[in-house]
């Protein structure tokens, strides 16, 4: 009776072996198909089935942009490929706090959830500002709410919350290619140009950029040269940039604008704004003749200060950080060590 039992036992023994290895031939069948729908498979000789899967990738150009994108990335984990970019799962953002429920964001925010898509370092700081967007056809009186209590600056000039009607649309309209990326609940959706872009740190204006006004481009103009001032005060040697077609002298309010984000960073960040416009020959008329120096970073942002200090009050109070800058500028030795 004994003998019996453990007869049975081998043998179940045994079919529960073969059932193990056949599940497993049969996972590894899945794996490999799979593989071959996405890779050049290194196996030319495995028959019928990998022939097949490589007159498919051959004839579906997505299939084979998704295999160029994991051959340059690796890194990614990429959800979909589209013909105007691509949907990638993003990990957890540093400092970026999460949007409202239903709302996602655009600019600088997304711009560094890409950057933690590619696996590479976020700035050390957390997002000067948190710009809204919504997947809608309208923008209604929530998202206004929304703007007021998240976006106070943006929406009291009326940039508040901007509504997405097709992500395609909305990429092609940007002002930069790094700007071309969104991160909405867990995922980054991005052109191939953002993606890009970003890895090369590479700053430039997109085409609907060089289809604007002479004054849209000057701003963008602005942007470029302060975006590159923050990449430089972070240690990015390889940064590169082309500005717009349409670079004149920025306006002192194009300039002051991106004085005062510069500063919200910091005054070593404002230091290299001001020595590359400098640079580019680009200083408004107002300051004079700063506009021709070739001081080093400190001088020439002293000398900044005192000429917007010599202008009228109003050319830049809306402008807090500038303001606080030049008060410390005028104040005597011993009153500045008493606000350090």
């Amino acid at each position: 009776m004994e003998d019996s039992d453990s007869d049975s036992k081998g043998e179940l023994d045994d079919i529960r072996h073969f059932a193990e290895e056949a599940k497993e031939r049969r996972a590894l069948s899945v794996i490999m198909r799979n593989r071959e729908q996405f890779f050049d498979s290194s196996e030319e000789g495995e028959g019928h089935e990998s022939s097949s899967c490589k007159n498919s990738t051959a004839e579906n150009p997505l299939v084979e942009k998704r295999r160029e994108l994991f051959s340059l990335y690796p890194e990614l984990q990429i959800v979909t490929v589209e013909p105007w970019g691509a949907v990638l799962h993003a990990p957890d953002v540093p400092k970026v706090p999460q949007p409202p429920t239903g709302y996602g964001y655009k600019g600088g925010a997304a711009r560094r959830a890409l950057e933690c898509c590619l696996k590479r370092a976020a700035p050390p700081r957390e997002a000067r500002d948190l710009d809204l967007v919504r997947v809608t056809h309208t923008v209604d009186s929530v998202d206004e709410k929304i703007a007021k209590k998240f976006m106070p600056e943006d929406e009291k000039f009326g940039a508040g919350i901007e509504k997405i009607r097709d992500f395609e649309s909305y990429l092609s309209s940007r002002d930069l290619t790094v700007n071309e990326v969104l991160y909405i609940g867990s995922r980054v959706i991005c052109s191939y140009r953002a993606l890009e872009d970003t890895v090369r740190k590479r700053l430039q204006p997109t085409e609907c950029c060089q289809t604007q006004s002479a004054r849209a481009q000057n701003l963008i103009t602005a942007k470029i040269l302060r975006l590159a001032a923050e990449y430089q005060n972070w240690g990015e040697k390889k940064c590169s940039w082309t500005l717009p077609t349409v670079s004149e002298r920025l306006s002192l309010f194009h300039f002051l604008v991106h004085l005062e984000r510069a500063l919200e960073i910091s005054p070593r960040v404002a230091d290299g704004y001001i020595r590359l416009v400098s640079e580019a020959d680009l200083l408004p008329e107002e300051l004079g003749e700063i506009a021709t120096s070739r001081a080093k970073a400190s001088p020439l942002f002293s000398r900044t200060l005192n000429s917007l200090r010599q202008l009228s009050r109003k050319k830049y109070e809306n402008f807090p950080h500038i303001q606080e800058q030049i008060q410390q500028q005028s104040l005597p030795k011993n009153r500045k060590k008493l606000l350090l």
